[in-house]
């Protein structure tokens, strides 16, 4: 937000005359920085210090044109139609007309990311904001996010800021569309799990059977849900683990038990080593279950039908360890880029088990994964974590 003095002082309504921008425009167009900008990809321009448009590149021109195209909205492409205006103007921002001074006059300016931008190159900041330009009113306004960089430059004795952008808006719709899918199929998931809960076959085993398997695929759905949801936040650095002591095997247990119906329908038998030692880890319980739910989805998939899958619990030194290992192994490709950001053996738009286990144990959960895989030996997953310190 900017303040009501930095706004009187930099967002005022004043702009330079029409020859004087003219000749500072010549001299922008001529200059290196804007030989050097005009082929970049990212749109760029440069303003005066009445924040009015001097220069502007190909994809500046380009982003433009795609804005306005069969809209009426905003100003002509070209620079020549460009040179003096202001850029909520020039994108077609709502609100660079209610007032005679036209962009950044407004009460909306001051929480405008890309004036905030302007202001802090004309303070001599360098730095980055998000702008959402509200173009049209009411429903009919399609916003445009931007993430606006600026930086202030010299022109012999004039001043001028540099503004770069990159267009967000594919990126903020997709956000908002998977919110609410998240959110709409997880209810109705959460409704046909209430139900399944309430039902009971005590009369006919088989029923009964039955009933166990459709409950299991609707928890591993559930959960395939969430570790979507995961993944996204955690790539994005929004994930906030809760740490406390919790016991590693009942938490193994659990991710184990979403898995009955894909266990029966590939007829694969899930082997539980035996053990000992019953470690608490210190740990977030959630993210820790979605880890161990990553390694056994790998491994059931790696199998082959009628194979065997086996998963133990283990401590080691100041360490609580989960072991899951299935016959199959890894060719060379698959072992140096199983922990790739979309890479998959299953095809395109796949990859993101591995690369998820990896990230929420590594980054969040401050704890190792690593694998050995082989002809020989079959392909072994090993997920470490620091043990809980008991008073």
């Amino acid at each position: 937000m900017i303040s009501e003095e930095t706004a009187r002082e930099y967002l005022h309504t004043g702009r330079d005359s029409a020859e004087s921008v003219k000749a500072l425009a010549a001299r922008v167009s001529a200059s290196c920085e804007a030989n050097l900008l005009e082929s970049m990809p990212e749109p760029a321009m440069m303003l005066n210090r009445f924040r009015q448009v001097l220069w502007m590149n190909a994809s500046c021109s380009e982003l433009i044109r795609g804005l306005n195209h069969g809209s009426g909205t905003g100003a002509g492409t070209g620079l020549a139609s460009a040179v003096g205006l202001r850029p909520g103007e020039l994108l077609g921002c709502a609100y660079a007309t209610l007032t005679e001074g036209g962009c950044g006059t407004t009460e909306f300016c001051h929480f405008c990311g890309t004036a905030t931008a302007i202001v802090n190159a004309l303070q001599k900041r360098e730095g980055i904001e998000h702008c959402v330009i509200q173009r049209g009113q009411g429903a009919a306004g399609e916003p445009l996010h931007l993430d606006v960089w600026s930086r202030p430059l010299a022109m012999g004795n004039e001043d001028v800021v540099l503004v770069m952008m990159r267009d967000m808006s594919g990126e903020a719709r997709r956000q908002v569309l998977e919110r609410v899918f998240y959110h709409d199929v997880g209810n109705t998931l959460s409704g046909i799990k209430s139900v399944l809960e309430l039902m009971h076959c005590d009369r006919d085993p088989e029923d009964k059977r039955w009933m166990e398997l459709l409950r299991s695929a609707t928890d591993q759905l559930v959960e395939e849900i969430e570790s979507q949801r995961s993944t996204r936040s955690s790539d994005g650095g929004q994930l906030e683990p809760v740490f406390q002591p919790v016991d590693i095997r009942s938490l193994a247990v659990e991710a184990a038990r979403l898995f009955r119906y894909s266990l029966y329908s590939r007829e694969l038998n899930l082997v539980w080593e035996s053990g000992n030692a019953t470690p608490l880890a210190d740990t977030d319980p959630v993210l820790f279950r979605r880890c161990v739910v990553n390694m056994l989805k790998n491994a059931i998939e790696a199998s082959e039908r009628g194979q065997r899958i086996r998963i133990g619990v283990d401590e080691y030194e100041g360490s609580a360890i989960v072991r899951v290992w299935n016959a199959s192994a890894m060719s060379d490709e698959v072992q140096l880029r199983v922990f790739q950001h979309s890479f998959s053996t299953k095809g395109r738009g796949r990859g993101l088990g591995a690369y998820s286990l990896k990230l929420l144990a590594e980054r969040y959960l401050h704890g190792r994964v690593w694998f050995t895989s082989s002809a020989e030996e079959g392909t072994l997953f090993t997920l470490s974590v620091p043990k809980a310190r008991l008073p």
